[in-house]
């Protein structure tokens, strides 16, 4: 039976040809573990299994470590003491591969199992380093926006020194001395605060450290405080601040003119539809018109036991009308 089906069964000559000739360009190369368990000795291809396994148990070690850290940078937070955790996740996986392949190093398999210890170093070095300059992003970000609040601060404080201040020389000389110490410190703090964080991200074992990213936060500070005073923030601010003193000075100066007395009257109109229903329908819609106002609503409750016994057991009117006089009285 087997004879028989054989000839309807054989595959393609072509497909069956280019198969076996990948395969063996695979395997023939002489990086290729297959290619090295197949031509070398018994005791040799051991040795390439242990360093393989080792590499692939390390490799996993790496992943499980890098992936939560990843995450939680992606969600722009900081790794509580990365440099510590990753100093040691660096020197524990390395000498956890020596230790597993000490006994393979001299021998045959000695090569192969550098090129495996390198791999890693390099799937640490790449993770680690990327992790490293996202956080001091994140940092230098925080550290910006620290300043600008501060500024935003400082800048409302002065805003009103200025408004209840007398138009003296000296005095407006006193302030802007204090306002250049005040933004001298605020960046000083903004700067010792990236500085102190700064420093758990080091990695020592990669030569990893803040020197760098410490000189190009200092310019980018200066940078925000001199575009500060054009800022989009540094001028809505200003606005809120002149609309609301303006408001709080306007009945202040209206009482020192000594105005007379005045009577302000107002008209509002309340009107209610209560069509057949049982309450499950309701609106209302409104206009004002200086001191007058008209309130319409709507609401289908006719028919509600609760509405009907309001009104001694009798449906309530389709239309009510509820004129309001309101008077403002100025003394």
């Amino acid at each position: 039976m087997a004879v028989q089906s054989a000839p309807e069964r054989t595959p393609d000559t072509s497909v069956l040809s280019a198969l076996v000739s990948d395969t063996y360009s695979s395997t023939s190369k002489p990086s290729s573990l297959l290619h090295s368990v197949l031509t070398s000795p018994r005791s040799v291809t051991s040795d390439l299994l242990v360093c393989n396994s080792a590499y692939i148990q390390n490799a996993r070690v790496i992943r499980a470590r890098l992936a939560p850290w990843k995450q939680r940078v992606a969600r722009n937070l900081l790794i509580e003491k990365f440099g510590a955790q990753a100093s040691n996740l660096y020197e524990t996986v390395l000498q956890d591969y020596d230790y597993e392949t000490c006994s393979v190093a001299g021998g045959a398999a000695a090569s192969y199992r550098l090129a495996q210890r390198a791999k890693l170093e390099a799937a640490l070095s790449l993770g680690i380093t990327n992790l490293f300059r996202k956080q001091l992003a994140i940092l230098e970000q925080n550290s910006i926006k620290q300043l600008e609040k501060k500024l935003l601060q400082l800048r409302k404080a002065d805003v009103l020194t200025k408004i209840g201040a007398k138009a003296d020389a000296e005095a407006a000389n006193a302030r802007m001395a204090k306002e250049y110490d005040d933004k001298a410190a605020a960046i000083r703090a903004a700067a010792f605060s990236f500085d102190n964080k700064a420093s758990d991200l080091e990695v020592p074992p990669l030569s990893l450290n803040k020197n760098a990213a410490g000189r190009e936060l200092s310019s980018k500070l200066d940078e925000a405080l001199s575009k500060f005073d054009s800022s989009p923030l540094a001028q809505l601010q200003d606005m809120k601040l002149m609309t609301k003193t303006t408001s709080r000075q306007a009945p202040i100066k209206k009482k020192q003119k000594g105005t007379e007395p005045s009577v302000d009257i107002g008209l509002s109109l309340v009107a209610m539809f209560r069509p057949d229903g049982y309450g499950n329908l309701q609106g209302y819609a409104g206009y004002n018109l200086g001191p007058h106002s008209i309130t319409v609503g709507v609401q289908n409750d006719a028919d509600s036991p609760e509405v009907m016994n309001q009104f001694g057991g009798v449906r309530p009117p389709f239309l009510r009308v509820q004129p309001k006089l309101n008077f403002d009285v100025e003394l």
